[in-house]
């Protein structure tokens, strides 16, 4: 009875709606029985139903076939026209083709008979050929093809001779294509599109070409394909051949409304009398290609009838082909299709009433659906209602099976809502333990004395036990004893007063792991208020707690290294101090600054800075004890903390170890980089008494270490301080100066040995100081590279040189050249290239006159980098000289890789040219070499006549130095300058012999 009555249950929504389509159903019935008397004999209803049934099937069948019919034939008739009216534009295009040519051929036969009768002159002494080419070119000048056709007249390597509409047409290797096809052919047709100077688009034109040999000429005529109407006479007697059904018919018109052949209209469809006519026209040449239908005028005015038109645009020769018919004629078949569908239809109907009377007196249809409804129910389906409304005794029957099945129905009511009310509460029970057994969080149920009698998965999955293993065990078996009795105490206590009781707690895993966590436990009450469980609620919080060690860890330490950051270096220091005050001992802090380290990320990347960066912590750690500390303090600076010392020599050997230990290379993704460092060393308590001062102190001292040369060790002295002072009050001056524009440019004159002449000069900077002083560059130039500012300060050198080049343009002395020397920074720019050039753009100067030098060191520090910068930079003309050569890296490889133009060797050199054998060898192999490799050299500071006599048996093509000039300020350089100029005739009078 269950299984029974679960069955209708589900069942009764389907029923329902099942009764709602039967009554629908039945609705209709009765609308057709109305029809009827009542108690008129079921066959007679059933014949007048069936016979009205089958009549409206048959008239919707009809209707049917005749609408896909229809439509079938109507699509077969607008394709039949589609295909026509494009048929008749490809017959209208393929004429055009054929006609254009004819033209064009009679046209370039025309003038290649024209050339033949002046070549023929010329073979009688008539005419001289430049008078016959001439005589030509004047007549194909002034002969047109159409309104935009044209002559033309080009030799057989493309250089043009006559063009009547662009004489100006670029030749010879910038041909544009189509005149690169037409000297190709010579002979021939060609159909070409291109946008000729007078036009606003490109166009389709047509070109005949014939060649005329005794001259290497190829006349072309050319003609635009839509100016062509040749062809009107032969397509009007097409058109007019080209029926569709009585009243169809073809016609065409141009893109402008010009009507070219129409059976009665003429002129311009703008112009057209008839309304109905200017808007047709006017779609059609709106839309170009399509179809559509509209009304139209017959002459009488009052009827009007639609009519069909198709039409294609022909865009070669600008032309629409249309063709148009009236829609009653091509659709004059169905409406004979109507007729017949209509005949068979009624015919039809006389075949059903016979019919109809035979299956009536078989067919008892109310019966039998009576009996199939009594089945149903016999069956369970309590819901079903017979036909209460039947004829005859059938209705007072189905009223008596409604009542019994409706009192059936209301008995099974009751069942179903005690069946449909357990099975709510077990749904929700079910939910309950499946939110139970899936929650994050463990969840336990204890007695009131704490023993667990309910445990869901997660409970396990924390603590590692089993279900069986905790059930029937108190809760004391995860306590950790991390808390004392006190805690528990304030537990229970809060349980008892609120009811609930949340916080922090450490419990223990099977496996004896200690973990924190989040508990929550809530008292549950049993109906009298007493307490009947516990529910505890954790969640375990390791992760939660291991991150925010990480971020205690992050805050002290350095992201990239995992080294100790600043605030705990300093911290330990501080820690240190105290511990040496109390036990009398010493320590040391070593401040340590990689050597050109921003020289090395600037050019390689970031990415591979770091990567440096951290092999260096690496290195640094591996030098020092386990108790001392290695930090970094940010960039490539670094801090070592050496505590408990026993003295000052176990310092200086760990510095010693240190330098040691970084000159072996670094190999970053199989490359080799080299660093150096300098290192500051301050002593506690001897140089300070706090952190602070300390590692200030050990600072000072590293900065010492740099201006001594980098990679080295230097220990801090009150003396430093004053130095660093010095040196910090240079770099603000030196920050000052290069705002105010307070340097100036030297100009060293370079001299050609052999015959004293100037070559050019080398710009150099100077710093004049606003009481006149001019200070070292050898203070001011390692400084302004260390701070940055020598890019500003390059650009200010590059500026006055670009100004001397202009000056000396106006002198008359274009041949002489300027040397400006660019830092390692300046070289590494991105857009060190794009800035010199625009320099030298915005003061007009011819880019060879500028010559720039760049250092050994400067070019090898990112191989790729320099081919390229400097291959952009020779390509732009400008020179390049490798300056100090001798002095950088030993590897000669880059001498045929790089551009270079100059090297110039090293004044140390030189120094002991005369008097040093090794020196004589080194230079003497140095010229050989760069002549072998046609490259000019410079000598840099020739200060003897002995020098100057050897470098010239060598052929050294130029010297500088004190044996020509110093350097020269801007007066005192242009004064030098004139007396250079050689006295004609006096060969003796040199710069060399006048210096003195």
């Amino acid at each position: 009875m269950s299984a029974n009555n679960d069955s209708r249950v589900g069942g009764e929504e389907p029923e329902n709606d099942g009764r709602a389509e039967r009554g629908a159903a039945a609705w209709w019935e009765r609308g057709l029985l109305s029809l009827f008397p009542p108690r008129m004999p079921i066959r007679w209803h059933f014949v007048g139903l069936f016979s009205l049934t089958t009549a409206c099937i048959l008239i919707l069948s009809g209707l049917l076939i005749y609408s896909v019919v229809y439509e079938n034939m109507r699509r077969n008739m607008m394709e039949k026209l589609a295909g026509s009216t494009v048929a008749i534009k490809d017959v209208v295009e393929q004429a055009a083709q054929l006609a254009v040519r004819s033209h064009l051929q009679a046209i370039a036969h025309m003038n290649i008979d024209m050339l033949d009768g002046l070549e023929r002159q010329v073979h009688e002494g008539r005419l001289s050929r430049d008078a016959a080419m001439q005589l030509a070119k004047e007549r194909l000048l002034t002969q047109h093809v159409g309104e935009r056709g044209y002559v033309a007249a080009m030799t057989g390597a493309g250089s043009m001779v006559a063009h009547s509409q662009a004489p100006n047409i670029s030749t010879g290797p910038s041909l544009s294509p189509h005149l690169r096809q037409q000297v190709t052919l010579k002979n021939g047709y060609l159909e070409q599109e291109w946008q000729a100077a007078d036009e606003a688009a490109a166009s389709a034109k047509g070109v005949y070409l014939a060649y005329f040999q005794p001259w290497d000429w190829i006349i072309a005529v050319v003609g635009v394909k839509h100016e062509f109407t040749v062809l009107l006479d032969d397509l009007r007697h097409g058109l007019r051949s080209q029926h569709f059904g009585n009243t169809g018919y073809a016609f065409i018109v141009n893109s402008q409304g010009d009507i070219i052949l129409h059976p009665w209209l003429i002129g311009n469809v703008h112009r057209l009398s008839n309304q109905v006519a200017r808007e047709v026209f006017t779609r059609i040449l709106s839309m170009k290609n399509g179809q559509f239908s509209y009304l139209w005028d017959e002459e009488n005015g009052m009827d009007k009838k639609k009519k069909i038109i198709f039409f294609n645009h022909i865009p070669a020769i600008d032309w629409i082909v249309a063709s148009t018919v009236y829609e009653e004629e091509m659709f004059e078949p169905l409406t004979r299709l109507g007729w017949i569908i209509l005949i068979i239809v009624c015919g039809a109907m006389g075949m059903v009433v016979p019919l109809c009377l035979y299956l009536g007196s078989l067919m008892t249809r109310p019966l039998a659906r009576l009996a199939e409804q009594m089945h149903r129910a016999a069956e369970g389906e309590i819901s079903i209602r017979a036909e209460e409304d039947a004829l005859g005794e059938i209705g007072l029957v189905g009223h008596h099976f409604n009542r019994y099945l409706e009192r059936l129905r209301q008995s099974n009511e009751k069942i179903l809502t005690e069946i449909r009310e357990r099975i709510q509460a077990e749904q929700q029970l079910m939910l309950y333990h499946k939110a139970f057994e899936h929650a994050l969080e463990g969840i336990g149920i204890t007695d009131q004395e704490g023993t667990l009698v309910a445990v869901n998965q997660a409970f396990c999955d924390i603590t590692g036990y089993s279900q069986p293993e905790l059930l029937g065990r108190n809760m004391r078996l995860l306590k950790s004893h991390r808390q004392d009795q006190s805690f528990y105490r304030q537990m229970w206590t809060s349980l008892r007063t609120t009811g609930r009781w949340t916080g922090e707690i450490w419990n223990r895993r099977k496996n004896g792991e200690i973990y924190p966590e989040i508990l929550s436990i809530s008292t549950i009450y049993d109906e009298r208020r007493a307490v009947a469980h516990h529910v505890a609620v954790f969640h375990d919080i390791t992760e939660m707690k291991r991150q925010e060690e990480q971020i205690i860890h992050q805050a002290y330490h350095d992201m990239l290294t995992g080294l100790p950051n600043r605030l705990l270096a300093n911290d330990r220091i501080e820690v240190s101090i105290a511990h040496a005050r109390r036990s009398g001992s010493k320590l040391a802090v070593l401040f340590l600054d990689l050597d050109n380290f921003k020289n090395t990320n600037d050019s390689l990347g970031h990415e591979w800075g770091d990567k440096l960066l951290l092999g260096v912590a690496n290195r640094l750690v591996s030098q020092v004890r386990e108790e001392d500390t290695v930090a970094r303090l940010g960039g490539d600076e670094f801090l070592i903390l050496v505590a408990a010392l026993a003295s000052e020599e176990v310092v200086i050997d760990l510095a010693k170890r240190l330098l040691r230990s970084l000159a072996a290379p670094f190999n970053i993704d199989d490359t080799e980089l080299f660093v150096t460092v300098s290192i500051g060393v301050a002593f506690f308590p001897e140089d300070g008494s706090s952190a602070g001062i300390l590692t200030k102190h050990a600072d000072i001292a590293m900065y010492e270490a740099k201006a001594r040369g980098k990679n080295r060790y230097c220990l801090f002295t009150s003396d430093l301080s004053e130095r660093i002072v010095f040196l910090r009050q240079l770099e603000n001056n030196l920050r000052q100066a290069v705002g105010n524009r307070e340097f100036t440019v030297f100009f060293q004159p370079k001299i050609d040995p052999v015959n004293g002449t100037m070559t050019g000069a080398e710009a150099l900077v100077r710093w004049r100081k606003e009481d006149g002083t001019i200070v070292n560059p050898a203070d001011f130039i390692p400084l302004a590279e260390e701070t940055g500012l020598i890019i500003p300060l390059g650009e200010q050198v590059l500026e006055q040189a670009c100004h001397m080049l202009t000056i000396l343009e106006r002198l008359g002395r274009p041949e002489l050249s300027i040397a400006v020397n660019l830092s390692p920074l300046q070289f590494v720019q991105n857009n060190l290239v794009e800035r010199i050039l625009a320099m030298l753009d915005r003061h007009g100067i011819a880019h060879d006159r500028l010559e720039l030098e760049i250092t050994e060191t400067a070019m090898m520090t990112n191989l790729a980098k320099t081919v390229d910068t400097l291959n952009q930079l020779a390509g732009a003309g400008i020179a390049i000289a490798v300056d100090d050569f001798g002095t950088g890296y030993s590897s000669l490889s880059y001498l045929k890789r790089f551009p270079i133009r100059t090297l110039k060797i090293d004044r140390s050199f030189i120094r002991d040219l005369t008097r040093d054998p090794s020196d004589d060898q080194l230079v003497e192999t140095i010229i050989l070499m760069a002549h072998n490799l046609g490259i000019h050299v410079v000598a840099e500071g020739v200060e003897s006549a002995e020098q100057l006599e050897w470098l010239k048996q060598r052929r050294c093509e130029q010297i500088q130095g004190y044996v020509c000039s110093r350097p020269l300020p801007h007066e005192a350089f242009l004064a030098f300058i004139e007396r250079s100029v050689p006295v004609p005739g006096n060969r003796g009078n040199t710069i060399l012999e006048r210096s003195d």
